[in-house]
């Protein structure tokens, strides 16, 4: 591998502290984002069923994944009618 001069070297440390600097306001914006998700919670979890709620979207999203949608509404019919679900 080459030596990096110095020029090198600090570009890259420069480049370094971009990165960084970019990740670590990224980071804190995830951070205020979860706490608006928390007190989002916060504020419906009496009105509405917040775990029915998440249920109805994992299964929404995975319907919408089905590429053979009648072949999946017979298995899942079979499935409930067995009693496997």
């Amino acid at each position: 591998m080459a030596q990096l001069d110095e020029q090198d070297v600090e570009n890259q440390l420069s480049t370094v502290r971009e990165y960084l600097k970019r990740k670590k306001t990224i980071d804190d914006e995830i951070s205020v984002l979860k706490e608006d998700l928390k007190e989002l919670t916060e504020e419906f979890k009496d009105k509405i069923d917040l775990k029915t709620l998440k249920l109805a979207l994992t299964v929404t999203s995975a319907t919408k994944k089905v590429a053979h949608k009648f072949t999946f509404d017979n298995i899942l019919q079979m499935l409930e009618d067995e009693g496997l679900v």
